[in-house]
């Protein structure tokens, strides 16, 4: 159904099929992070943050099965955020909404700022504001030209990504069990091997969850594009299935395979591109120019990521403005279906990550990412909390059905141990101050602009 509001103006166009709904999450998910990040996750926890993967993607998993059984349902603009102001409360689905988007603004301008520092492999002497510029400017354009288009060009990038690392996990599988020509299989002694298995403890593997699990944001925007898919309700929950076991497999096999070639203090190095675990593992099997190929990967990564947390950013903020929660402005469509505004606004947060993270204010821009890590969290808090509600008066229809409240609770729980690293993890401590300042801020805009006097509008 189509309500009053969204008769002239501020209709979003069905252009996205069931692949392309996956590959966005993918898109969003298979960032710099598994490329570069991982290393720093591997030098906390050594070869046993193996099992910090497998269990943050049993969380992730859970908080998929969740919202897509909720969104299928349900299929909403402003997605999550429609769905906790549903289940829970107009100010929960206000926290969620302005919290991810926030988060994915602050993702976008970390990833073009990456885009643009990748560049510079192959032309050191290009200025990082060029660099900066020009990415931003296709990233820009791309969300412009309509959401058929925009699908298309995820599409293509996410299935890049996924190629190579196909295509890594094969031959990776191939040197540790059997060999290549000129070498011989290298087995997985290192997976024990310099301190074993797990050299800190089984507490590093705890601390470790507080960056492996941010490989899997990302999976949100399946259920952001459910209102400009083409079947919604029949896409919604093959899409968020297939998504969430694809980053499972993808992450715990390459990140084991980095761990059984190259021993676990070498690949904890990593931090730039040339010291990432995967040019390593490149380098080990021969193959020429690895660090170019891992360049040519995450500057993919990095243009896909911001590509899609752009997308994210702006269908949330203008389905805020069509609940009346932000400026009437934001919820004009152009004759494509593109909410312009929202993308501007959305872009304008943008540039001024960019230019933070350029000027080397250091302090500042940790200050935004801990607003980022913690908008996150909170999302999947109040998903999981919203499942809750949704359960008690749904029909077992959907394949979360059989997970069930236990499920859900499971995932809670998985969750707050994330937040409670903030013990032993300095940016988690950070996040968890910062977003708290961030959360009284958000309620006070509430209130003060009389939004706890207003209705959301139901929407379809």
């Amino acid at each position: 159904m189509t309500t009053t509001r969204d008769q002239v103006g501020t209709d979003l166009r069905r252009s996205l099929g069931r692949r392309q709904m996956t590959m966005l999450g993918l898109g969003s998910a298979l960032g710099t992070g598994l490329f570069l990040g991982s290393g720093a996750a591997i030098g906390i926890a050594g070869p046993a943050v193996i099992v910090a993967y497998v269990i943050c993607a049993v969380i992730a998993g859970i908080i998929s099965a969740c919202l897509a059984e909720m969104t299928a349902r349900y299929p909403l603009r402003g997605a999550f955020g429609a769905l906790c102001a549903r289940f829970l409360s107009p100010f929960a689905g206000y926290v969620a909404r302005w919290s991810y988007s926030a988060a994915a603004v602050i993702a976008v301008g970390s990833e073009v700022v990456a885009a643009a520092t990748y560049l510079r492999f192959w032309w050191p002497g290009l200025p990082m504001w060029v660099g900066v510029a020009v990415v931003a400017g296709i990233v820009v354009a791309i969300n412009l030209v309509g959401v058929g288009s925009f699908g298309a060009v995820e599409f293509v990038l996410s299935s890049v990504k996924v190629i190579a690392l196909s295509l890594f996990i094969v031959f990776g599988v191939l040197l540790v069990f059997v060999g290549l020509p000129r070498l011989d299989a290298v087995g997985v002694e290192n997976l024990t091997g310099h301190g074993g298995f797990a050299p800190h403890g089984w507490a590093a593997v705890w601390q470790s969850m507080s960056i492996v699990i941010f490989g899997f944001v990302g999976i949100e925007l399946v259920a952001i594009s459910a209102p400009e898919a083409k079947d919604p309700r029949g896409a919604i929950e093959a899409a968020m299935r297939t998504l969430i076991w694809r980053l499972a497999f993808f992450y715990i096999a390459a990140v084991a395979i980095v761990l059984c070639v190259v021993p676990w203090t070498d690949a904890a190095t990593g931090g730039g591109v040339r010291s990432s675990p995967f040019v390593q593992v490149f380098g080990a099997v021969g193959i020429p120019a690895a660090a170019a190929i891992t360049n040519f990967l995450v500057l993919v990564a990095a243009v896909s990521a911001a590509n899609a947390n752009l997308y994210g950013a702006t269908r949330l903020i203008n389905s805020l403005a069509l609940d009346g929660m932000a400026p009437r402005i934001l919820r004009a469509t152009s004759g494509r279906g593109v909410p312009v505004a929202a993308v501007a606004l959305a872009a304008t947060g943008t540039l001024v990550a960019a230019v933070l993270t350029m000027s080397g204010v250091a302090n500042i821009y940790v200050l935004l990412t801990s607003v980022a890590i913690f908008g996150v969290l909170v999302t999947w808090l109040l998903i999981l909390v919203s499942y809750l509600r949704f359960r008690d008066g749904a029909p077992r229809t959907g394949f979360a059905a059989k997970l069930g409240k236990p499920a859900a609770l499971v995932g809670i729980a998985g969750v707050l141990a994330i937040v409670a690293t903030a013990a032993a993890v300095h940016m988690m401590t950070m996040s968890l101050v910062i977003g708290l300042l961030f959360l009284l801020i958000l309620a006070g805009v509430y209130r003060a602009a009389g939004l706890h006097n207003r209705l959301p509008a139901a929407t379809d």
